[in-house]
C-alpha cells in the first residue's frame, strides 16, 4: 500500500474507518502517502481521534503502520498536520474501552499518543499493533536503531543543558530530532 487510495481502502475493507467520510479520509492518507519512503511498506493503517481525553480531540488523523514507523497525519483546510514514531521507540500499546468507545494508547520513548474510536475498532487495533510489534522484536521488520540509544543519547543531551553547556533550545531540538517527532 502507497496510495491514499490502497490506505483508505484497507481501512473500509478492515473496517478501521469508524464512519470517518471516504474524501476526508482520502485527505488525511494523502498526507501520510506523501512522506512514505521508496524502502517503506505499510503494513496497516487505520483511522482514529488523535489526542482523545475525554470529550476533546484534535479530530481524525489518518495512521500509517510501516517497517520503519507509525506515520499520523491530518488535512486540514488551511494545512495539515504530520508526525511519526519510529518503531523501535514503542514501548508499548494498550487499550481502556467503555460501553461503546475505546482508546488506544501508544506509549513511546518520550511521550503517548491516545486515539479514539469505537470499542471493536479499538480492539482490532490494539491487536493488529500487538502483533506487528512482536514481528519487531523477533526481527522480522527492518528497524532503525533501538529506543535505548535515542533515550541514551536525550540523557547525554539532558546533562550538558543542567551543566550549562547548551541551551534549552537546543536540547528541544535535538530531543526532538532524536525521537524522530
Amino acid at each position: 500500500m502507497r496510495t491514499a487510495e490502497e490506505l483508505y481502502q484497507y481501512c473500509e475493507d478492515n473496517k478501521l474507518t469508524d464512519g470517518q467520510s471516504r474524501k476526508w479520509g482520502l485527505k488525511h492518507f494523502g498526507v501520510v502517502a506523501a512522506q512514505l519512503e521508496p524502502d517503506e511498506n505499510v503494513r496497516m493503517a487505520f483511522v482514529g481521534l488523535h489526542n482523545q481525553d475525554g470529550m476533546k480531540n484534535d479530530g481524525n488523523f489518518a495512521y500509517a503502520v510501516t517497517n520503519k514507523r507509525i506515520l499520523l497525519g491530518q488535512k486540514k483546510l488551511t494545512g495539515q498536520d504530520l508526525a511519526t514514531v519510529m518503531l523501535p521507540q514503542i514501548t508499548d500499546v494498550s487499550t481502556s474501552t467503555g460501553m461503546l468507545l475505546g482508546t488506544v494508547t501508544i506509549h513511546f520513548v518520550g511521550g503517548i499518543i491516545n486515539i479514539g474510536m469505537s470499542k471493536p475498532t479499538a480492539q482490532a487495533v490494539s491487536d493488529k499493533l500487538h502483533a506487528l510489534l512482536t514481528e519487531l522484536q523477533s526481527g522480522g521488520i527492518a528497524a532503525p536503531a533501538p529506543a535505548a540509544s535515542a533515550a541514551d543519547e536525550i540523557k547525554k543531551y539532558k546533562e550538558l543543558l543542567d551543566l550549562g553547556a547548551i541551551t534549552q533550545e537546543e536540547f528541544d531540538a535535538k530531543k526532538k530530532q532524536l525521537l524522530g517527532l
